[in-house]
C-alpha cells in the first residue's frame, strides 16, 4: 500500500510539475509570437496615424525587421504595394489569388482584428507564419492590410529547444485560420506519426487565433519510486528519507524550471520577462536608476555576411562585455533580437553617462571561422526618478532615446530628452539606396579584386544600360565591371586605372581614377561615359570603387 501510495503522488507530482513546466514555456512562445504581432501594429500605426500615406516605408520596415521576419507587406486596397525586403512579396506573391486568403480577408475585415493563419509553406520550402491586420482610417474607412510573415520554427524555436533540454516532449498545434478552427499540429519533438501519451495541456489565444502545447516527461509517467519504496517501507526512516529526497528534487527542478523561464538561453542574460521583473523588484529600494538600451549597430549585415552563427556569437560577445563594463549590482538583460538593456543603481547621472558612453566607444571585435568580426553599439538612456516614475515609462523614454541615437547617425549614446519623443522613426536617414537615387547621374560600387563583383548599382545606371530592374542588369552584366565595360575596351581601361593607382602612392589607400569608355546597352546600343571614381579600403568588403558615371555625349550637349 505504501509503495502504491508513493508511485501514485510521485505520477501526480509529475503531472503537476509538468503543468508548471508547460504554463512557463506558453507564456514564453507567446511572447516570441507577440513580438511579431507588436511589428503589425506599429505599420499600423503608420498608416493610421498618416491618415493612408505611406512615408519612408523601407526604412520603417528594416527597424522592424529581425532575423525571424522573413517580409513586411502593405497592402493598400487588398494589392501589394509596399514590400520588404521582397522587392514583390514572396507570400503575397504567391497567395493573393488563393481562395483561402480570401476568406480569411473577409473574416479579418468583419472582426476589424488582427489574424494570422499557417504556416504555409512556399515555393523554396520555407515555413511561414502569416500575420495580418485590416487598416481602418480615422473615418472608419477600411485603407487596406498590414502583412507580415514569420519564419518558422525560428520564431519560436529557443523556446522549444529549452523543453527538451528538460526532458519532455512536446506537441505544437495552431487553428487553421480565424475561418477555421481546427487545431492543426505544427511542431513535434516527435517522429512522424506519433503522438504524446497522456499529455498535459497549456491553451492561450494571440492574434485571435487559438494555440495550444502538449507535453510529456521523454521517460513517461511511468514511476521509478514504486520498487525502492516498497522495499525501503519495512521502516518509518526509510519512508521519511523518501520523502525527503522526493521533496528536495522537486524543489530543485521547479528553480531549474524558474531559472529557465526568467533567463535567455543564448547569453545567460535575463530576457524581457525576467528583466522587467526584477527590475520591479529592485526598483522601489533604489534612490537613483540610469535604465539603459542598447543595440548592436548592422547586426543584420553580420548575420548577411558571416551567417546566422556569427550572429549568436557576436550576441554572447555583447553580453559578456556589458557584464564587465557596468557595475556588478547592475540588472542586464538581452530584451530583443539584438536589443539589451542595463539598469544602473545607485550612479549619480554625471558617473552613469561617463560609464554607458566609455561602453559604446570601444569597438567591439571577435574572431569566428578565422575571421575576425566587427561591431559598434549604440545606446539610450533616462533617468530615475528625474525623468521616469515607473518601469515602463523608463524603457520607453530609453528606447526613444536609443532610435535617437540610432537616426544620429549610430555608434552613440544619448540621454533622454522630451523631443525624442515627437521622432518619428520614419524620419531615419536617408540610406545609399535613397541617396544614389537622389544623384544627378549613374552611380556604381564595385570589388576592386580580380573578379570586380558589382556590388550595387543606382536605377538610373540600370536604365542607362535598358535593364528592367537590378536582377536584369546583374545577368546581363554577369555580375562584374569587367563584362560592364565594352568588350574592346577592357584592357585599356585597366591599364588606365592602374597606372592612375600607382601615380597616387602617397594617397595611403584611397585612389582618384578618371577614364572613358564605352559600354553596350541591352539593346545593342553603343555609349562612351566617363567614369570618376574612388577607390577606398572597407572594412567589410575589402577594397571597393565607388563611381560616378556620365553619358559623354549628354554632358557635351548639357555643357552647350
Amino acid at each position: 500500500m505504501i509503495s502504491f501510495k508513493v508511485g501514485e503522488s510521485n505520477i501526480q507530482a509529475k503531472r503537476t510539475r509538468a503543468r508548471e513546466v508547460g504554463n512557463a514555456f506558453a507564456q514564453q512562445i507567446n511572447r516570441d509570437l507577440y513580438n511579431g504581432l507588436e511589428r503589425v501594429q506599429s505599420l499600423e500605426k503608420m498608416v493610421y496615424d498618416n491618415n493612408g500615406k505611406v512615408k519612408n516605408f523601407k526604412d520603417s520596415a528594416k527597424l522592424l525587421k529581425r532575423s525571424y521576419i522573413d517580409s513586411i507587406e502593405l497592402l493598400p486596397h487588398g494589392i501589394i504595394k509596399y514590400a520588404y525586403p521582397h522587392p514583390y512579396g514572396q507570400v503575397g506573391v504567391q497567395l493573393e489569388d488563393s481562395e483561402e486568403l480570401g476568406e480569411i480577408l473577409h473574416s479579418v475585415v468583419n472582426s476589424g482584428k488582427l489574424t494570422s493563419f499557417g504556416p504555409v509553406v512556399t515555393r523554396s520550402g520555407d515555413r511561414l507564419l502569416i500575420i495580418v491586420d485590416p487598416v481602418f482610417l480615422k473615418n472608419t474607412h477600411l485603407w487596406g492590410y498590414v502583412i507580415v510573415t514569420l519564419k518558422v520554427p525560428m520564431v519560436y524555436e529557443s523556446s522549444l529547444h529549452s523543453l527538451e533540454r528538460v526532458d519532455y516532449d512536446y506537441q505544437f498545434y495552431a487553428e487553421r485560420s480565424m475561418a477555421n478552427q481546427h487545431l492543426d499540429l505544427i511542431e513535434s519533438s516527435l517522429p512522424t506519426g506519433q503522438d504524446l501519451k497522456n499529455p498535459v495541456s497549456r491553451t492561450f489565444v494571440i492574434g485571435n487565433r487559438k494555440w495550444k502545447l502538449t507535453l510529456a516527461p521523454k521517460k513517461g509517467w511511468r514511476s521509478s519510486k514504486g520498487l525502492p519504496s516498497f522495499i525501503l517501507a519495512a521502516s518509518i526512516s526509510s519512508v521519511i528519507m523518501i520523502w525527503l529526497v522526493n521533496y528536495l528534487k522537486t524543489k530543485e527542478r521547479d528553480e531549474q524550471l524558474k531559472e529557465l523561464a526568467y533567463r535567455d538561453p543564448l547569453t545567460g542574460l535575463y530576457n524581457r520577462r525576467g528583466f522587467i521583473e526584477e527590475l520591479d523588484k529592485q526598483l522601489p529600494q533604489a534612490s537613483c536608476l540610469t535604465e539603459v538600451f542598447l543595440d548592436l549597430d548592422d547586426f543584420k549585415l553580420i548575420n548577411d555576411l558571416y551567417g546566422h552563427s556569427t550572429g549568436d556569437l557576436a550576441l554572447q560577445h555583447l553580453a559578456a562585455y556589458l557584464k564587465k563594463s557596468f557595475p556588478p549590482n547592475s540588472i542586464i538583460g538581452r530584451t530583443g533580437g539584438d536589443e539589451f538593456s542595463v539598469a544602473i543603481f545607485n550612479q549619480d547621472s554625471a558617473e552613469s553617462q561617463l560609464m554607458i558612453e566609455k561602453a559604446i566607444g570601444q569597438k567591439q571585435c571577435f574572431e569566428a571561422n578565422e575571421t575576425e568580426v566587427a561591431f559598434t553599439i549604440s545606446a539610450g538612456f533616462a533617468e530615475y526618478p528625474n525623468q521616469g516614475r515607473g518601469v515602463q515609462d523608463l524603457m520607453a523614454k530609453a528606447d526613444e532615446a536609443l532610435y535617437a541615437a540610432k537616426m544620429a547617425g549610430k555608434n552613440q549614446a544619448f540621454r533622454y530628452q522630451p523631443f525624442m519623443a515627437d521622432l518619428s522613426r520614419e524620419q531615419l536617414g536617408f540610406n545609399v539606396k535613397q541617396l544614389s537615387q537622389g544623384l544627378p547621374g549613374e552611380f556604381l560600387i564595385y570589388k576592386a579584386d580580380g573578379d570586380q563583383k558589382i556590388i550595387f548599382a543606382n536605377e538610373h545606371l540600370i536604365q542607362l544600360l535598358g535593364c528592367r530592374d537590378y536582377g536584369d542588369f546583374i545577368d546581363f552584366t554577369k555580375g562584374s565591371f569587367k563584362y560592364f565595360v565594352h568588350p574592346d575596351d577592357r584592357k585599356q581601361v585597366e591599364d588606365q586605372i592602374q597606372k592612375q593607382i600607382a601615380e597616387q602612392k602617397e594617397n595611403r589607400g584611397s585612389y582618384d581614377v578618371h577614364v572613358i569608355y564605352r559600354v553596350k546597352t541591352k539593346d545593342g546600343q553603343v555609349k562612351r561615359l566617363v567614369d570618376l571614381g574612388r577607390m577606398i579600403d572597407n572594412s567589410n568588403y575589402g577594397k571597393v570603387f565607388f563611381v560616378f558615371l556620365e553619358d559623354q555625349e549628354k554632358l557635351a550637349a548639357d555643357r552647350k
